[in-house]
């Protein structure tokens, strides 16, 4: 054969290689691609069929040990002390409150609005009144804002607090009764003077959130009230040995506290 035809020949050999060579990368190419949309078939299938079926009504139910964003409201005994004062008894009754309150930012923000009622007692310094006690009937309103670093069933919290107390004065005898001596009313009493004083309050709170149950919970709080206000007046003597009132005294306000949550 001529140089011509033996170029020829080897180009058309040449372009049957290419060509083979080509359809080999594609029938690769092809077979990986159904090996990936096998696999990619066959899981999904797998994983549905591996999944619980949700009712369509049904909705997913919260652990009852979470509180997350709920309101409640709370009922609880407890025991207002001003620890500092020894001629004061605060345990004959116990203190009484009530609150509501609400649970923010996944449970761990709370804010809560409270009542409180205690009742104290008095032994005057003075000896001639050894058989007279003051009693004080002390309610009172507070605002806290507390938070708490954990979710879940238990919520110990820290936080701040305010309240606006007040305070009434009266004689009793040594068991609690009231006196009905005229001639002793008729001494103390004094058009100066009002039944009700109020002072303004302000500390801080610390306590713990436990949960019972998807509506129920325990709370256990301990407030420290500092006094900044008080509309009670002190006489010349307190004002000059720079003494101190009920009203000015520190008090710390312990309860336990029983609370039904609702959202």
């Amino acid at each position: 054969p001529s140089d011509s035809d033996k170029l020829k020949t080897l180009r058309k050999k040449q372009e049957v290689d290419t060509e083979d060579s080509i359809l080999k990368e594609l029938e690769k190419q092809r077979i990986l691609d159904e090996r990936k949309r096998f696999h990619s078939i066959f899981n999904k299938k797998e994983q549905v069929a591996s999944a619980p079926v949700a009712s369509p009504n049904s909705t997913p139910n919260p652990s009852p040990y979470w509180f997350g964003e709920k309101s409640f409201i709370s009922v609880g005994a407890g025991l207002m002390s001003y620890y500092s004062v020894t001629n004061i008894n605060s345990t004959d009754t116990p203190a009484f409150l009530a609150s509501y309150g609400a649970y923010s930012y996944g449970g761990q923000l709370i804010f809560d609005s409270s009542f409180f009622y205690s009742v104290h007692y008095l032994k005057p310094s003075n000896k001639n009144f050894k058989n007279v006690r003051e009693k004080l009937n002390e309610p009172g309103l507070a605002m806290a804002v507390k938070y708490s670093f954990l979710k879940g069933k238990m919520k110990p919290y820290v936080g701040l607090t305010g309240a606006l107390i007040g305070r009434k004065w009266q004689f009793v005898s040594r068991d609690g009764a009231s006196l009905e001596d005229p001639e002793l009313k008729k001494a103390i009493k004094d058009v100066g003077e009002k039944d009700w004083h109020f002072s303004a309050n302000g500390g801080f709170a610390v306590g713990a959130d436990i949960a019972l149950g998807e509506q129920l919970g325990l709370s256990v709080d301990l407030r420290y009230l500092v006094n900044f206000y008080t509309e009670t007046r002190k006489t010349e003597s307190q004002i000059l040995t720079d003494e101190k009132i009920l009203d000015e005294k520190d008090v710390v306000l312990g309860s336990l506290n029983l609370k039904y949550l609702f959202k």
